[in-house]
């Protein structure tokens, strides 16, 4: 990485999550996956890594970006906390989500400091943009759950947008996300529009 006033100018979202936090880093070219208030997502145009922006800088979806910023960690996920945000144009091939079933959702740590979902299996996919799947078993005024697998629910983090009822089958596209609860790091999706939760009839 090419270190100029302090700052690390690397090529690569994996590279950022490689840094202790409060480290300062410069990433360019990445794309606007996910734009929500006060923060926004970004990927790599090959989809292998995706951060959380802490931003109120107003970007779209598929906007391709510079961004530097501190990174951190909170609740679990990696995020960079950002100085500058320059929009570059729009990408031309916007990343499609991966598809992910819900054990692997989140996936287990990819660094000392980057954590995974506890008992988190496979890569580490927190901050991409992916869909996944399961029948609707909860809701509540901000969330709603599915389950994937036996004795395996995911929250989805659904904000303003309509639920689905209990007892329907869903895909829900979003960003692969956590929160910690009592201790334990657990995997969670957060769609962006209506449009990304989808009911199986």
């Amino acid at each position: 990485a090419l270190v100029k006033q302090g700052v690390q100018y690397i090529s690569t979202v994996a590279s950022a999550k490689s840094y202790p936090a409060g480290t300062t880093v410069a990433l360019s070219g990445k794309v606007v996956t996910a734009a929500f208030d006060g923060f926004f997502y970004i990927e790599e145009p090959d989809r292998s890594n995706g951060i959380k922006v802490a931003s109120g800088v107003p970007v779209d979806v598929d906007d391709v970006v510079d961004v530097t910023g501190s990174v951190g960690i909170t609740d679990g996920e990696r995020q960079i906390g950002a100085s500058n945000v320059a929009i570059l144009g729009v990408s031309p091939i916007p990343p499609m989500p991966f598809g992910i079933r819900g054990d692997f959702l989140g996936g287990a740590a990819m660094n000392r400091y980057t954590p995974g979902i506890t008992g988190g299996l496979g890569a580490h996919n927190i901050g991409l943009l992916v869909t996944t799947w399961g029948e609707v078993v909860s809701t509540g005024s901000k969330y709603f759950y599915i389950r994937s697998r036996p004795a395996l629910t995911i929250k989805v983090i659904s904000g303003a947008l309509v639920k689905p009822a209990v007892g329907k089958f869903v895909t829900v596209t979003g960003i692969s996300t956590c929160e910690v609860l009592s201790g334990a790091t657990a995997r969670a999706i957060r769609p962006r529009e209506q449009a990304d939760i989808q009911v199986l009839e």
